[in-house]
């Protein structure tokens, strides 16, 4: 009988990216990247997101495959597109891809700032995509994932809308936090106050990784960056859901918390989500 863990190697070597050549994008191709603006009632301004759609979409099918992947602070919904390696790899894609603008607000609702309702924001953009890009509405063709402050929001989003998704992603994500800085257990990345307020006991409930356990019926992919700031709390995290049981597999990258991390885990994350989200898993 085959182990869990040998089960989860297994499935990592089918996920290992063969970092094929550059090609060069034809106009057929950067058509298929669309920026969309629309004005949010959450945060009563003008917000953004891109979608990338695959090759030979019909608008006509309504039952597509999704990915919505979720930037850190400092980016935004274009830094992907922008970038030519990750932007190709997304173009490869057979499933829709929404790339949200998530600006500074950690994809929640603040709970100090009741205008920041970025959680909110971001359900909208749920919506307006399902009708828009004929999203499948089935758990099991739906994902998300985000780097860095994106993959603490996708973690949160999952948690708030359990048996929404079949696949989780994240990359170098910030998933101890918040928390208190202690000597044993250092912090690196100061707590943001003005989105998660001073009261440490409020954090608890912001933490994604107090929240773990609760990702049953997720499978998981944890993206690590071997220099980042942010190993050791994805190495708690990881812990955390296989003492759960939650399916989680783990890749490594060289890189430290930087956008080389992302355009190497990047192919780790879109080959774990074609094999969940465009899957037949009857």
């Amino acid at each position: 009988m085959l182990t869990r863990l040998h089960v989860a190697c297994f499935f990592l070597a089918l996920l290992t990216p063969a970092f094929e050549p550059l090609y060069a994008s034809s106009e057929a191709d950067e058509a298929r990247i669309r920026h969309h603006s629309f004005t949010s009632r959450a945060l009563d301004k003008s917000m953004a997101y891109t979608a990338i759609v695959p090759e030979g979409y019909d608008e006509s099918r309504g039952d597509w495959p999704v990915l919505f992947f979720l930037h850190g602070l400092g980016r935004n919904e274009n830094s992907l597109t922008d970038d030519p390696t990750c932007r190709q790899l997304l173009l490869r894609q057979p499933y829709v891809i929404i790339l949200p603008r998530g600006e500074g607000g950690w994809y929640i609702n603040s709970p100090v700032n009741p205008a920041a309702r970025y959680a909110d924001y971001l359900d909208e953009v749920f919506k307006r995509t399902a009708k828009d890009y004929r999203l499948s509405t089935d758990p099991a063709r739906r994902g998300i994932g985000g780097w860095s402050a994106g993959g603490y929001g996708s973690v949160q989003t999952v948690l708030r809308h359990p048996g929404a998704f079949t696949a989780l992603a994240t990359i170098i994500g910030v998933v101890d936090y918040p928390r208190e800085d202690t000597p044993e257990n250092p912090l690196k990345f100061a707590v943001i106050t003005g989105v998660f307020g001073t009261d440490p006991e409020l954090w608890q409930a912001y933490n994604p990784l107090l929240s773990a356990k609760e990702l049953q019926n997720v499978d998981v992919l944890v993206v690590i960056g071997d220099r980042a700031f942010d190993r050791e709390m994805n190495e708690r995290f990881v812990a955390e859901l296989e003492a759960a049981d939650v399916p989680v597999t783990v890749a490594h990258v060289p890189p430290g918390h930087t956008f080389a991390a992302i355009e190497q885990g990047l192919p780790y994350v879109l080959n774990f989500m074609r094999a969940h989200i465009t899957a037949d898993r009857n």
